[in-house]
């Protein structure tokens, strides 16, 4: 598998049983999967940006930002939370991840996001420019 070769784009209704198998093989369980089911129907969560990455005609990876906002102002700036971030375990540590976050991270600041939040490995998003909270 060629790096270059992964085409990734956003996601459409038909894309659903895709995404559910990429989400649920890359985790080993089906909580993850049930958790972006229920973010994709949910009218609050929206602008939703979903992209999944393709090796040929297979979806080997998925990424999911759902809006945010401050609890009590109506002001804040566009923000998103980056959750999950899913590859299909044959498929991993092959940059396929880092693919699909900084397409996601370029769509959305296009669509004007200012702030971005994850809630992942301390070891692996830093390289994509996102800073670790305080413990």
């Amino acid at each position: 598998m060629n790096i270059k070769n992964i085409q990734i784009r956003k996601t459409v209704k038909s894309d659903f049983n895709d995404i559910m198998e990429v989400e649920k093989l890359a985790f080993g369980y089906d909580k993850e999967a049930e958790l972006v089911a229920q973010l994709l129907e949910n009218k609050t969560a929206t602008p939703i940006l979903s992209l999944l990455a393709f090796s040929k005609n297979e979806a080997v990876g998925h990424i999911l930002f759902t809006k945010v906002m401050l609890e009590g102002n109506n002001n804040s700036p566009l923000m998103h939370i980056l959750a999950p971030l899913a590859v299909k375990p044959g498929f991993q540590k092959k940059g396929i991840g880092g693919l699909l976050i900084k397409e996601g991270l370029k769509i959305l600041k296009e669509m004007g996001a200012e702030i971005v939040f994850v809630l992942g490995h301390m070891d692996y998003y830093p390289r994509y420019g996102f800073i670790p909270d305080a413990e």
